[in-house]
């Protein structure tokens, strides 16, 4: 086992290491990070609109629209936040 992790201490992780420094991924790693709100937002919301235990989803019903409507707006707008957000951080890079 030592010599494995020898192995890729020596062979593959310089290389991975210089592809992880690269602008342009670490670009796209940071402004994919300032995404992490709405995700997590829209995911409660979701998680609270389909709870599968039927009483819920009886007092939920009248409620269903408005908490589609907020899933439906927080996953539409991380497209944008990640669009702006990688070109933010390679800019920035520059």
């Amino acid at each position: 086992m030592n010599k494995f992790l020898e192995w890729m201490q020596r062979v593959i992780i310089p290389p991975m290491t210089k592809l992880g420094n690269q602008r342009h991924l670490v670009a796209v790693r940071n402004g994919l990070a300032l995404t992490l709100p709405a995700i997590i937002s829209g995911s409660v919301f979701l998680i609270v609109g389909n709870i599968p235990i039927e009483s819920w989803l009886n007092f939920i019903a009248p409620y269903e629209n408005m908490i589609n409507a907020a899933v439906n707006a927080s996953f539409g707008i991380i497209s944008l936040l990640a669009a702006a957000g990688i070109g933010y951080e390679l800019a920035k890079s520059y």
